[in-house]
């Protein structure tokens, strides 16, 4: 059986009618047209870097990695909350796929992962509206896990 590759929509819209409730929005607009072109960066620069014949791409797993702390995820276990909403996020990467990625990624790759981040803040900071600044105003509560 063949799967089939859906990207998100290129752009999105936020409503909270009852039909279109998700918990996920905020992190949704993470990847959802994605403006600033860091997946595409990051598959660009790790395009190279075969983990393991599949569909997952190494740029877009190492993405979901990113996106998953943001949703309240401290744990490769945790890419399950974003694996389960594949309508907002796609195709995320198994547990095993990600910590093959995370092993493979060395020095060459971790510096053009760097250079694709800057990339990418620059372009946000061109985007962003005068004063040119980008403000997160971010609250949360510390929980510790043992």
């Amino acid at each position: 059986m063949k799967a089939k590759n859906t990207p998100p929509p290129a752009s999105m819209k936020v409503r909270a009618d009852c039909g279109s409730l998700t918990s996920r929005a905020g992190t949704a607009l993470l990847v959802g047209g994605d403006r600033v072109g860091l997946t595409a960066a990051l598959k660009g620069v790790l395009s190279d870097l075969r983990i393991r014949r599949g569909r997952h791409e190494p740029g877009q797993a190492l993405r979901d990695l990113g996106v998953m702390p943001a949703d309240g995820g401290d744990a490769l276990c945790d890419l399950d909350a974003l694996r389960d909403q594949e309508v907002l996020f796609g195709a995320v990467a198994s547990d095993a796929t990600a910590w093959r990625l995370i092993a493979a990624l060395d020095e060459e790759h971790l510096a053009k992962v760097r250079e694709a981040r800057a990339k990418a803040r620059r372009r946000v900071r061109e985007l962003a509206e005068p004063p040119k600044r980008l403000i997160l105003d971010i609250d949360a509560t510390l929980v510790t896990a043992h």
